[in-house]
């Protein structure tokens, strides 16, 4: 098959004497003020362009030619990103922006997307068009801070790598400061394109190094990493500070739980050595308290975390007894020559017949794996409001989802579940797209689990967990080769919840028993989703030895309505509840006509994405 020209969009229209199809090869430049800069050459005797499709024709070219940079996975994801900036009063910038906004607009989603990995590239098209200005970009710095260390005198090879947004890089250096003396300067030769280095002088006693990198262009333009009022800083000399630790104990621990899995975060100026928890299992009351195990066991870093550590105390189901108490101390050490060490604990656990197994709060990293575009964090866009605490794990925490075929997945760390009859509940928001050709789910997840550590999948059926609630995930995917590879079956969490929603699903017994939640995409984001493709998000994910207990009925607080409807309109209905529980994900607003309940209207509310207790929402005035 030979290469698609990209500049040809479509050849079965305008093929004539004065269009030879629709082509993306505008030569203008953009101009705020002389509109003459933008003229696309008519062919003689045919008219011009109208105006309008002249600056569209210039803003796709010029996008056209971006793809054709960096590829269009990130084109397609900072264009996308950039939209939802340009949304109104959901956005940094304006709803109807001009031109060269919405080149910043992009600017600004590969900031934040990829860290500016892509400034050099977009600056050079955007302004070879004229919607940005060179001269105010100067070089693109990347660089990984230098960590404290041990060793006094000597060098520290520093590395750094600099592009040109707008011209090449003439001149990269360190410039550093010992003990707030005064500024030395270090210059950084090139050891491969983009690419500087040096080594940094160390002082020869133990001392505070602050230290900036500055990279200028060939027209004089510099930037400096960090910004003009900060620093990186490291420390030189003997370290006697102990860690930072950190674990949070259970209250108590379900006999099905075991061996029980524990989570703690440390950290260190020169880095950890090992994480390790100390234990023993007390049996009886005082005064004849015996310990029936004890021992010792690692915990092990998580794989793409700096400072999340994850290890089981290994006493299996068979080892402990309801009544039991469980001792336990977490201990950090780090890479010290004094090995410095901090302890937390000792804690005591009681263990007993029914709880929680595991919870995962996406407050901090819990060894939970993610992929694609699934990240954890505290949610900006559609969705602003955790269900609990401050942090969700979401496939668009500010960004829309992929608007490109694919899969993404969360997976949760195995769990012994050889006790049989555990339930996984969870909350979920999900903003997906539905409709159109796809007749019901264009986008979806599934939960899925596996007990032969990830060999074999099955889709876990989602149940509500109160009777009165709308079953989730019984949308029908229309699943595209490459996106529901992943995918058993069609039937998915798809289109939208407009609030919390709270589910359960029982899981099997099995000594490894693997959860994950995959979400399959297709090619572009078309048809609707309120929230403008704000994506799916998870909260409060729980196993435990028992299906917990329905949510509490909620309670009417408040409730707005107009006295007078229009026939045909809209009519506004506002609630609000109280509820111990705020993952209540259905209300039901109900129209009667006048003279007797002849017809039931029934529709979803929305529920607040800021406050959780109210919800809102319209239903028809047909025939009032």
């Amino acid at each position: 098959m030979p290469d698609h020209d990209w500049r040809r969009v479509y050849s079965w229209d305008g093929n004539n004497g004065c269009w030879q199809g629709r082509r993306l090869d505008h030569p203008g430049v953009y101009s705020p003020t002389d509109r003459s800069r933008m003229g696309y050459p008519a062919r003689p005797g045919c008219a011009p362009p109208s105006t309008l499709y002249q600056w569209g024709l210039l803003w796709a070219t010029t996008l056209g030619d971006i793809q054709a940079d960096v590829g269009v996975e990130v084109s397609n994801r900072v264009v996308v990103a950039s939209l939802a900036m340009l949304g109104g009063a959901a956005g940094p910038f304006p709803a109807a922006p001009p031109m060269e906004v919405a080149a910043e607009a992009l600017l600004a989603a590969d900031r934040a997307l990829y860290g500016g990995a892509h400034e050099a590239a977009l600056v050079a098209r955007l302004a070879a068009r004229g919607f940005v200005d060179a001269g105010r970009f100067g070089p693109v710095v990347r660089h990984t801070p230098l960590a404290s260390t041990e060793q006094s005198g000597g060098t520290r090879r520093v590395e750094v790598e600099a592009v040109g947004a707008s011209s090449p890089v003439a001149a990269v250096r360190v410039v550093f400061r010992v003990d707030g003396g005064a500024a030395q300067t270090l210059a950084l030769g090139s050891v491969a394109p983009t690419r500087y280095a040096g080594d940094l002088p160390l002082p020869s006693g133990p001392a505070t190094v602050a230290y900036a990198i500055e990279a200028t262009d060939a027209a004089g333009r510099t930037t400096r990493l960090p910004s003009a009022d900060s620093a990186f800083v490291f420390a030189v000399g003997p370290d006697r500070t102990a860690p930072a630790l950190a674990h949070a104990p259970r209250l108590s621990a379900p006999r099905g739980g075991f061996p029980l899995r524990l989570v703690a975060t440390a950290s260190d100026a020169l880095g950890i050595d090992t994480v390790t928890v100390a234990y023993a299992l007390e049996r009886g009351g005082a005064p004849t308290t015996v310990t029936v195990r004890q021992g010792v066991a690692p915990l092990g870093r998580v794989a793409g975390t700096a400072a999340t550590f994850v290890g089981t105390i290994p006493l299996a189901q068979a080892d402990v007894q309801v009544g039991d108490v469980l001792v336990y101390t977490v201990r950090a050490r780090d890479r010290a020559t004094a090995r410095n060490e901090a302890t937390a604990g000792p804690f005591r656990v009681p263990v007993v017949a029914e709880g929680v197994v595991a919870s995962f709060g996406a407050e901090a990293d819990e060894g939970v794996e993610t992929g694609g575009a699934w990240r954890r964090g505290a949610p900006v866009r559609g969705l602003v409001r955790a269900r609990a605490g401050q942090g969700v794990y979401s496939t668009g925490l500010a960004t829309p989802y992929p608007a490109t075929r694919g899969t993404s997945v969360l997976a949760l760390p195995p769990l012994d579940l050889s006790f049989g009859g555990a339930t996984l509940a969870l909350s979920q928001w999900h903003d997906l797209e539905r409709g159109g050709a796809c007749r019901s789910a264009c986008d979806g997840g599934q939960v899925q689990v596996s007990t032969d550590d990830g060999r074999t999948w099955r889709r876990l059926d989602l149940a509500a967990s109160a009777p009165n609630l709308p079953t989730p995930g019984a949308d029908t995917l229309a699943v595209l080769p490459a996106s529901g590879a992943l995918l058993d079956g069609p039937r998915v969490v798809g289109g939208a919840s407009l609030g919390w929603q709270r589910a359960t699903a029982a899981l099997p017994a099995a000594p490894s028993v693997r959860v994950r939640f995959v979400l399959a995409t297709d090619d572009g984001n078309v048809y609707p989703a309120p929230y403008a493709y704000a994506g799916w998000a998870l909260d409060s994910i729980t196993v435990s030895t028992a299906a917990p207990a329905p949510p509490p009925t909620p309670t009417l607080a408040d409730a707005s309505a107009p006295d007078v409807v229009t026939p045909g309109a809209a009519v506004p209905v506002v609630i609000a509840i109280t509820t111990a529980d705020g993952a209540l994900a259905t209300v039901t607003a109900v129209l009667r006509r006048a003279g007797g309940i002849v017809r039931r209207d029934s529709v979803r509310l929305a529920q607040d994405a800021r406050d959780l207790r109210r919800f809102a929402g319209s239903v028809a005035a047909t025939g009032a």
